[in-house]
C-alpha cells in the first residue's frame, strides 16, 4: 500500500513539475531540502503526527517510494525529444492528445525506472520500519535473528527477503511487458 500510494504521488507530482516551470520553481527546493535525508530518519516525526501503528508505518514506506518516482518522472517528461512536442503541436495535437499520445509514452522509460527504484526503496523502507517499530514482519524477525544470534533464522530471513525482491522486480517488468511493449527487453544481438 506504502508502495501504491507513494509511488502514485511521486508519478503526479513529477509529471505537473515536469510540465509546468512555475511547479518546478515552487517545489524544486523543498525537494532538494527533503530528499537527501534518510527515510527512517522521519520515522519519529511520523510517530508524533500519525501514532504508533500503521498509519506510521505506510507514511514511511510511502515517503520512501516518492522521491525516486517523482525526480525520475519528472525527469522523464523534462528529457523529451523537443522534435516530438513540436511534431505533435503541427498536426495540431491537443493537450490531452499531446499529453496521452507524445508525452506520457515519451516519459514512459524513466518512469518505469522510477517504479523500479520506487520498489526497492518502499521495499527497504519496510523492513527497515519494521526493524525499529514493529514486533511483528519479516524486518522484525530478521533483527530477532540477529540479536539472539541466531544465524540459521537470520539466513532464512535473508533469503525470503531475496526471494520478496525477486518477485517484485519479476511483477515490474510483467508491468513493463505489459503497459509499454515496446520497452521489455530484447534478446542482445550476438
Amino acid at each position: 500500500m506504502g508502495l501504491i500510494g507513494g509511488a502514485t504521488l511521486g508519478l503526479l507530482l513529477g509529471l505537473a513539475m515536469g510540465m509546468s516551470r512555475r511547479l518546478r520553481r515552487l517545489f524544486d527546493p523543498i525537494v532538494a531540502a527533503l530528499h537527501p535525508i534518510p527515510r527512517l530518519a522521519f520515522f519519529p516525526l511520523l510517530i508524533v503526527v500519525f501514532g504508533v501503528g500503521e498509519m506510521s508505518k505506510l507514511a514511511a514506506v510511502s515517503l520512501g517510494a516518492f522521491f525516486p518516482m517523482l525526480l525520475n518522472t519528472m525527469a522523464g517528461v523534462r528529457g523529451m525529444n523537443p522534435v516530438h512536442l513540436e511534431l505533435g503541436r503541427s498536426y495540431g495535437a491537443t493537450r490531452r492528445q499531446m499529453f496521452m499520445h507524445v508525452l506520457f509514452p515519451g516519459s514512459l522509460p524513466l518512469m518505469l525506472t522510477g517504479l523500479r527504484l520506487s520498489s526497492n526503496v518502499a521495499f527497504h523502507a519496510t523492513i527497515g520500519v519494521e526493524m525499529v517499530g514493529s514486533r511483528t514482519g519479516i524486518g522484525s524477525l530478521l533483527w530477532l535473528s540477529w540479536q539472539t544470534f541466531s544465524i540459521d533464522q537470520l539466513y532464512a530471513t535473508l533469503t525470503v527477503i531475496a526471494a520478496l525482491g525477486i518477485g517484485l522486480a519479476s511483477l515490474i517488468r510483467w508491468i513493463t511487458v505489459r503497459g509499454a511493449p515496446w520497452l521489455a527487453e530484447r534478446p542482445a544481438i550476438a
